[in-house]
């Protein structure tokens, strides 16, 4: 039996795809958005959108977006997005103990 690795781009894209129609409350564009789509200039996110867009990633994914390693070339595509995730993952995976990359409550410090 094979498994299927939830992080390659055929499974991320309909999941971006997805959050991308939560986010713009727009359900068509699920099936619009591939690896191509530009999340700015075709999509449109402003930048509340784009907050809840990131968190929305985050969640996810279960990843931890840097904003300071965000970079724009980084949504200029699904596929440079999806490539970017699977860095955040890699990198969470040989430097953070598993479950630490999840958001503190400000009672736990954060």
């Amino acid at each position: 039996m094979t498994s299927v690795d939830p992080f390659n781009e055929a499974s991320m894209i309909p999941k971006i795809g997805n959050l991308v129609a939560v986010v713009t409350k727009n359900p068509a564009l699920a099936e619009k958005v591939n690896a191509s789509t530009d999340l700015i200039n075709e999509v449109g996110l402003d930048s509340l959108q784009m907050i809840d867009f990131l968190l929305g990633l985050e969640d996810e994914f279960g990843v931890e977006v840097d904003f300071d390693s965000l970079d724009i070339q980084h949504l200029s595509s699904v596929e440079a997005l999806c490539r970017f995730v699977r860095e955040l993952r890699s990198a969470a995976a040989k430097d953070v103990p598993p479950g630490s990359h999840l958001h503190k409550t400000a009672n736990e410090g954060a």
